[in-house]
């Protein structure tokens, strides 16, 4: 929340924790120099980190989530080795954030005045950043961007980043797109800009825009955000108007797979953005019960992907999410894999998965079959995923999917089991 970005470093000490941020603003700019804008990659995930180690190093307290390393190293706790360290790198990331972009970066731009100009070299980092990347500053009264919502723990929770020069926000929602819009929230330049909405009704649709005020006065505003608070259908995937590849299935038609070359593809790359509590579920019917078919795979690659699976090697169905990969010599243990039940060839099954807040559970025909209770993140945190398969899993060796599957349902927000096995019941009346 509030576009606090945790280090991979962060829970070592703080001499790597500035490194690295030294180390990516420069490799950072030799990419844009060459085209490649990693600087606004997800979100501008690379400000997010900077502005988190920024205002640590500033003595000041950040949110810190358990970490396991490369080494299997449990890190519970944010490290306070070196921390307040002297490190250049700070000046070129907060001219590029900040001047050229016309994004507030508080912290970052703390760190970099803080040090200016950079004039100690010799170390691991360039020296006089202040002097090689400072930039005429951006002209003041821009508007706030990238306002984000997303449901945890069935309460919306909406982020934003501020604008360049501006010393105060304000959060506004609407029940209507057009309006009007009231005041909900505002918040300080230097404090999280983040806002959990608590007065809501579920089932409803809100509107929200951030607007900043400065000393020009009030910007116009950000984007719109729409949001339905409690859950939401968001996406749903029923076959029914294809001419090939299909046969009667539990509503309407279903897609059949041959097992050898065929997987139906998804072109929605945006479709986990934004979703934080979520409900995944479909009808699959396997010809076979060979290990590590899919259902559905929602993936970049191996490493970055979650999917329902009918049937592991015990013959048990399961849900994996993870974000850096599941299998290799150094085992990084953050993937949620959850697997239960007792599958079966040859009929029709329901398959669903549920996330609120770090509690994940496991359906297998409108009955719980596993739970975890310390999921460590969401989906949206997975970023853009552009090999959506039915069928088909992000690992080559896997099988592809023999069978039917039919009614895949995405929805914004955890359904309760009772919602759940009624699912399941329509699906068999």
């Amino acid at each position: 929340p509030g576009n606090m970005g945790q280090y991979q470093e962060s829970g070592r000490d703080q001499g790597h924790t500035t490194l690295g941020m030294a180390l990516y603003g420069a490799i950072a700019k030799m990419t844009l120099n060459q085209g490649d804008d990693i600087f606004a990659y997800n979100n501008y995930e690379l400000l997010a980190t900077s502005e988190y180690i920024a205002k640590y190093n500033s003595m000041e307290d950040v949110p810190y989530v358990t970490y396991d390393n490369c080494d299997n190293v449990n890190q519970t706790e944010i490290a306070a080795g070196a921390r307040g360290i002297y490190r250049n790198g700070w000046a070129l990331i907060a001219n590029q954030y900040e001047n050229r972009l016309g994004i507030a970066a508080p912290w970052t731009r703390k760190m970099a005045d803080s040090i200016f100009p950079e004039y100690r070299g010799g170390a691991d980092e360039l020296a006089w950043g202040g002097l090689t990347e400072t930039l005429e500053p951006f002209t003041l009264g821009g508007a706030p961007r990238n306002l984000t919502s997303t449901i945890i723990n069935g309460e919306i929770s909406l982020s934003w980043w501020g604008a360049t020069g501006s010393e105060s926000y304000q959060l506004k929602r609407a029940e209507s797109v057009a309006g009007p819009y009231s005041v909900v929230a505002t918040r300080g330049a230097e404090e999280l800009l983040t806002y959990t909405d608590l007065d809501v009704q579920n089932g409803k649709q809100y509107f929200y825009q951030v607007t900043a005020l400065s000393p020009v006065g009030e910007s116009k505003p950000s984007n719109t955000v729409t949001v339905t608070a409690g859950h939401d259908l968001r996406y749903r995937l029923t076959f029914d108007d294809l001419k090939e590849s299909a046969t009667d299935g539990v509503f309407g038609k279903a897609l059949v797979l041959d097992g050898v070359d065929d997987y139906y593809t998804i072109d929605n790359p945006d479709l986990l953005s934004g979703l934080g509590d979520f409900t995944l579920a479909g009808w699959v019917k396997a010809d076979t019960d060979r290990a590590w078919q899919r259902l559905i795979d929602i993936g970049a690659d191996d490493q970055r992907f979650m999917t329902l699976i009918p049937f592991n090697g015990d013959k048990q169905a399961c849900f994996i999410i993870a974000k850096v990969g599941t299998f290799g010599t150094y085992y990084v243990p953050k993937a949620t894999q959850l697997c239960g039940g007792h599958s079966v060839a040859g009929k029709w099954m329901h398959l669903a998965v549920t996330l609120s807040g770090t509690t994940a559970v496991l359906y297998l025909n409108g009955e719980e079959v596993a739970r975890e209770d310390a999921t460590k993140f969401i989906p949206d945190q997975l970023g853009r995923l552009d090999q959506i398969w039915v069928g088909r899993s992000q690992y080559g060796v896997d099988p592809l999917l023999a069978g039917q599957v039919d009614d895949i349902r995405l929805y914004s927000g955890a359904l309760s089991a009772d919602e759940i096995k009624a699912l399941h019941l329509a699906g068999t009346l």
